[in-house]
């Protein structure tokens, strides 16, 4: 559900699988709504990569290489940099819920891979 434009309230379900993301040039804030899970950021996208929807998205749904795994839960708010990496590696329970703020604030693109 779009709220205005580059925010989003998102549901992310466990029983599909989930696409590890970057974008080269937006920083995306998360706010955990409801649901715990592990998001694993950085790292590199495992290849290969998914077909382009936007220049600003890149993904594969096959996960990441390295990165850095943590739990979170309902309350916690993340800020991932342009050109992270980032995918939910596991989703606790049926789903996680988090409004996304994503704002594109380059017009180059940076990529850490």
């Amino acid at each position: 559900m779009t709220i205005s434009p580059g925010i989003s309230v998102r549901r992310r379900v466990s029983e599909v699988p989930q696409y590890a993301v970057m974008h080269p040039y937006s920083v995306e804030i998360y706010r955990i709504i409801e649901g715990s899970g592990t998001l694993v950021t950085g790292g590199l996208l495992k290849m290969p990569i998914a077909q382009q929807t936007s220049d600003d998205v890149v993904r594969t749904l096959h996960g990441v290489d390295g990165g850095l795994a943590r739990r979170v839960a309902a309350g916690d708010i993340l800020v991932l940099q342009p050109g992270t990496p980032h995918w939910f590696s596991e989703i606790d329970g049926d789903s996680i819920t988090y409004m996304e703020s994503r704002i594109r604030i380059t017009t180059a693109p940076v990529r850490y891979q």
